[in-house]
């Protein structure tokens, strides 16, 4: 019996390996399932058991609105690799990574970062 329920989710997800011989590798994959313990990866080719990674999720797939919406760090390691996927497991959660709310002159409004609506949620178009 699994620790956690598992979630068939095809999302956008750059990953890091740390510390390995990956160097400063970063590989733009696909997640196959996701849980509260980890991941699973599509992957042409699986990084190596105990390797440690940095995941990067992107969870607004319009390339557009990835740009405002907050991308969500996790550290983790690779806990399991075979061909065409790899499992990793959560280790360690960071912030969500938002865009900085503050004055943001291109956007010609203060404390509204370019791209952000300030139309309310109902009147977006």
């Amino acid at each position: 019996m699994r620790k956690h329920k598992r979630f068939e989710l095809d999302l956008p997800v750059a990953v890091m390996e740390t510390g390995g011989r990956g160097g400063n590798l970063v590989f733009l994959l696909r997640t196959e399932n996701v849980s509260a313990g980890g991941a699973l990866f599509r992957a042409d080719h699986g990084l190596p058991c105990g390797a440690g990674v940095r995941l990067v999720f992107f969870l607004e797939t319009d390339p557009l609105e990835a740009m405002i919406d907050p991308r969500y760090t996790f550290h983790g390691r690779v806990v399991r690799s075979e061909p065409g996927r790899f499992a990793v497991v959560f280790v360690r959660t960071l912030e969500a990574v938002a865009p900085e709310a503050t004055e943001a002159p291109e956007s010609g409004t203060p404390g509204v970062p370019l791209g952000v609506s300030t139309l309310p949620e109902g009147e977006r178009g």
